[in-house]
């Protein structure tokens, strides 16, 4: 850089310091290139700085005659003055011996950079993290790839690092519960704290920022500075961190994003979304990691997103819609330039390595561990995911300590009718381990505390709060459950305290403080000396698996739990809801009966919510909607109901943004009153079904009859499209009601043959071979139409070869089949062949109405 802009950048690193700057000023008669004044204090210094834009390092000349100019220039300020000069490009080593030997302030550009902030408190608290040395003794190097190319697999580490090195300032890291997500971004930020602390002048600082914290909407600078506060930094100069994120010296790892968006609403959601990709810019990179939930469709299913409190559509203030399409814009426009990658499973060789570091000084468990596997062939496939490979260690240690098979209460570990295992299955049998593990503390049974868990988890999985409660949240719980046992007690307070110290000290749960130093150990105890923390569980996965097992224990045996019906199902829940169902043929029955019986319409979409899990898993499952299926009032926004078999089923009221349903069987459905937006119907069965009352404001198509393209269609187009699908829809007075039916594709095709040969002959039988199957009656009925108008003039009656009749285009007709073959243009003489099926059109519409 030359002169001047090295003086610019200085000021402006001045000025971001908290200083009052001057460039170019005069004192004592010498040109000082800026003058620097501190903006707080009593006697506020003034800093005169000198600046050498060599390409080369500064030598001990050059530093000598600066720093002469400075002093003679201090001269008029002795007391309230410092000196200091900036170096673009460093110093000779002889200079820098000169600048120590006479305590010269004698920095290179970066150097300065550098001094904005202190983060040597940031650097000391990542580096005294708890869970520092377990990571680094158990993390697996799972490995990554690239979406859509799963056959690019490296390593999680090397992967994000050289991704790090590349140009892109965003990458979003996928993955499914449990499968190291966290880990992986804890491990990456140890190598880079180390990395920075060796070389703070050119290595970026990185920045941990786990999103879970932040339940609420915030500002970008709130959630830097709250971050960095946690962390040890007492005071930050945010437009200072600014500037160091703007030049490439910080990297963003914001780690679990799906735990803060399953706490707010969300537009909530999109706006801190907005938030981070627009505070992430101009030269700072970001990793962030998620459950794939918010990223299926990238940025078009955090837009779809839109309903806080059911299936409301209402007329938005125009402000309002003005800033949401900015944010969706925004949105768009930023994740349409990232990249995102998924996050593998454990390899064989990563799970054996993963239990021998675990259980290493523990061979009995580890005999344990292998016995399960000999035992459960499929738990080979199921342990891969890395939370419940962590899991079955704990699970071994009892076996192996000779504890018994069963808890207090009799409920067997491992049931001898168990030929297989599922993830819900583990996490029953890790949750009856750890009740076991605690069946020595306090007076409550297992399935007492069993029952606190369910319901602890189901509290904390409700929308928009905290996934942890304070003390008396806590307490208040344990005294709602137990209510009726405190009341015949001699010493209810005595009681009370034991059950809530009981319940709360369980392993599973942890303290917000541990939770956020130690996440994933899950089967430490809450500290009992610390009375004051919040509580939650130890993982997420826990929560969703004790959520599904209260949605079980409620449909099956009738477990009252406050809030279920309004508890959170994420796809976890869901997942953990059939593999319980595997083991229990009567949930899967009582999940059908509860949905089609229930009046409510909050209890069917969060009961839809548990089928769609189901749905997923095997698409015969569908036929837990009813027969015909019922999805009445339901919300489908941006899920995947393709290829189901959905004839007559009842969408009415529904919302459907970016629903999926190509390649279904739609026939004769009902969507009165359901709201459409950029809908997928490609493929998909639509004969009879019914949007006339329905608010189409967009479908998603394959435009085969006009555009010859995909493309989103709105108003009378994505009217047209439908109807000509065979789909009932309004004002069809307005749409052309030949287009996409059946008699009509057949005579233009039929044309088409024609006019390729206009002035030829042609086998009349030949005509309608090339139509579809399924047409190719009413292309023979159109060819002897022809033949009847005196539009073909028949040449041979039967040829010799083939016994087929020899037909020609009469002369006077060639311009009405080329119209007819090239625009679609149907002339007077052949009109009357379409009147008779469009007569059949609007009597079918007719009986539909009174239908």
């Amino acid at each position: 850089m030359d002169k001047t802009e090295l003086v610019r950048r200085v000021s402006e690193l001045m000025a971001l310091a908290d200083h009052d700057v001057m460039p170019g000023t005069d004192i004592n008669y010498r040109e000082i290139d800026v003058v620097a004044i501190e903006r707080f204090g009593i006697a506020r210094k003034h800093i005169f700085i000198e600046c050498a834009d060599y390409e080369k390092p500064v030598g001990v000349d050059k530093l000598q005659a600066d720093m002469n100019k400075l002093r003679a220039a201090q001269q008029k300020y002795p007391h309230a003055s410092h000196l200091m000069h900036v170096a673009a490009n460093g110093y000779t080593q002889k200079a820098q011996g000169y600048a120590l030997e006479h305590r010269i302030d004698a920095f290179s550009f970066d150097l300065l950079i550098g001094r904005l902030m202190n983060f040597d408190g940031y650097v000391a608290s990542i580096e005294s993290d708890p869970l520092r040395p377990v990571i680094f003794e158990e993390y697996q190097p799972t490995q990554i790839h690239t979406d859509g190319d799963k056959k690019d697999r490296s390593a999680a580490l090397k992967y994000v690092k050289q991704w790090l090195g590349g140009e892109q300032s965003w990458l979003t890291v996928l993955g499914d519960y449990g499968v190291g997500k966290s880990w992986m971004l804890k491990r990456l930020l140890y190598e880079l704290i180390d990395d920075y602390k060796k070389d703070p002048i050119t290595r970026p600082v990185p920045l941990f920022v786990p999103l879970q914290r932040f339940t609420k909407s915030f500002d970008f600078e709130s959630l830097v500075t709250t971050t960095l506060q946690s962390a040890g930094v007492t005071t930050v100069n945010y437009k200072a961190f600014e500037y160091l994120a703007s030049v490439g010296r910080v990297v963003f790892l914001l780690d679990s994003f799906d735990e803060m968006a399953q706490s707010i609403r969300p537009q909530i959601i999109r706006e801190n979304l907005a938030t981070l990709l627009v505070g992430v810019s101009n030269g700072s990179k970001a990793v962030l990691t998620s459950r794939p939930t918010y990223f299926e469709s990238r940025a078009e299913r955090l837009i779809a997103v839109e309903t806080d409190d059911g299936l409301r559509w209402e007329e938005l203030d125009r402000v309002e819609e003005e800033r949401r399409t900015e944010v969706a814009r925004v949105i768009s426009n930023r994740l349409s330039a990232t990249t995102y990658a998924r996050l593998n499973d454990l390899t064989k060789l990563q799970r054996m390595t993963l239990f021998d570091r675990v259980l290493k000084d523990k061979p009995a468990a580890r005999q344990k561990l292998q016995e399960l596997y000999d035992r459960f062939e499929s738990l080979e496939g199921v342990s891969q995911r890395a939370v419940i490979a962590r899991l079955l260690t704990t699970v071994a240690e009892t076996l192996a300590d000779g504890r018994s098979r069963a808890t207090a209460d009799q409920q067997e570990l491992f049931p001898d009718d168990i030929g297989t295992l599922n993830q819900a299955k583990i996490f029953d049998i890790v949750i009856l381990n750890l009740l076991n593990r605690d069946n020595a503390f306090g007076s409550l049974r297992a399935s007492q505390r069993r029952t606190f868990l369910r319901s602890f988890a189901v509290r904390l999985q409700q929308p928009g709060r905290s996934l942890f409660a304070p003390p008396e949240e806590v307490r208040e719980l344990v005294q709602s459950l137990f209510g009726a046992i405190l009341a015949r007690s001699d010493t209810p307070s005595t009681d009370l305290e034991s059950y809530y110290r009981a319940c709360r000290r369980h392993s599973g749960l942890t303290t917000q403080r541990q939770f956020l130093d130690t996440s994933g150990v899950i089967d430490s105890p809450v500290d009992e000396n610390d009375l004051d923390s919040p509580v939650g569980f130890s993982h997420n996965s826990l929560r969703e698996f004790l959520v599904a097992d209260a949605i079980a224990d409620h449909l099956v045996r009738g477990g009252v739990y406050d809030g279920l019906y309004t508890a959170q199902v994420t796809d976890a829940v869901a997942g953990f809801t059939v593999g319980l169902a595997e083991y229990n043929e009567e949930l899967s029955a009582r999940i059908r009966k509860v949905f089609e019986e229930t009046d409510s319409g909050s209890v069917r979409q969060w009961l839809f919510k548990i089928i769609y899990g189901f749905i997923r898993n095997r698409s015969e499952h569908v036929s837990f909607l009813g027969k015909p299926a019922n999805l009445q009032d339901v919300d489908l926004a941006g899920l995947d109901l393709s290829g189901l078999e959905l004839t007559r089923g009842r969408f009415d009221g529904a919302l459907l943004l970016e629903s999926d349903f190509r390649s279904s069987d739609l026939r004769d459905a009902s969507f009165k009153g359901a709201i459409l937006e950029r809908v997928q119907f490609d493929n998909a069965v639509l004969e009879g079904a019914d949007f006339r009352d329905a608010e189409i404001l967009s479908i998603y198509v394959n435009d085969t009859f006009t555009r010859g393209t995909t493309a989103v269609l709105e108003g009378k187009d994505a009217l047209q499209w439908l109807f000509s699908s065979g789909a009932l829809v309004a004002n069809i007075d307005d749409l052309n009601p030949y287009l996409g039916r059946p008699w009509y594709v057949a005579a233009r095709e039929v044309a088409i043959s024609l006019s390729a040969r206009l002035a030829g002959t042609h086998r009349k039988k030949g005509l309608s071979r090339g139509t579809k199957i399924r047409d190719r009656a009413l292309a023979t009925e159109f060819t002897e139409y022809l033949v009847k108008r005196g539009v073909l003039d028949v040449v041979i009656l039967k040829a010799r070869r083939g016994g087929d009749t020899v037909v020609r285009v009469n002369p006077d007709y060639r311009s009405l089949i080329s119209e007819l073959a090239e625009g679609g243009s149907i002339a007077d003489e052949i009109k009357p062949f379409f009147d008779k099926f469009i007569k059949e059109e609007r009597n079918r519409l007719v009986g539909a109405v009174s239908d």
